[in-house]
């Protein structure tokens, strides 16, 4: 590894134990709620598509769904306005299908050779540029399997299911 690319390496390690509130990357840690919750906004944020999805967080590994949608139209006139003895009406229009949840463990597991860092270290925002593909990288994933996924495997297979059917049950499914 060059001179330059070790610095920027040790500088971005430096980096993410700060974010991640940890004293050093070389140990294994947990990842904070919080944490955890900006950088999954960050991979949403990476795709315009995603941000068009609702989505929430849930703590329950497995549980009905959370997403309200409304049920007709809202907006109309009570004719309050010409005759002030009628009362206007509210009504519930909230709907919220009855769709199970179920959370199973995934793992966005990478990394970049030693080679390919001294060939980027040449970039001031390497690290940026990088994590930026990252983040890309996996919601073009979330994407993919909220399309195509039909079950969940124990152990995914990329080959037989390049289009990520084994990762997890697409909403699309």
């Amino acid at each position: 590894m060059k001179t330059r690319t070790q610095e920027l390496f040790v500088a971005i390690m430096a980096g993410m134990a700060v974010n991640y509130g940890v004293t050093s990357m070389s140990e294994q840690f947990n990842v904070e709620p919080t944490v955890e919750q900006r950088l999954y906004d960050a991979v949403y944020e990476s795709a315009e598509f995603l941000q068009m999805i609702n989505t929430a967080p849930v703590d329950d590994l497995v549980g009905q769904s959370v997403i309200m949608s409304v049920d007709g139209g809202i907006t109309g006139r009570a004719g309050v306005e010409t005759d002030d003895t009628k009362e206007r009406k509210t009504r519930d229009v909230s709907k919220l299908a009855k769709r199970e949840y179920r959370c199973y463990p995934v793992e966005c597991d990478i990394h970049i050779t030693w080679v390919k860092m001294d060939q980027w270290s040449k970039f001031p925002d390497f690290h940026n540029r990088y994590r930026n593909h990252v983040r890309q990288a996996i919601a073009l994933d979330i994407i993919k399997i909220g399309w195509n996924g039909t079950h969940v495997a124990d152990t995914t297979d990329i080959t037989a299911y390049p289009m990520m059917n084994d990762v997890n049950i697409g909403g699309c499914s």
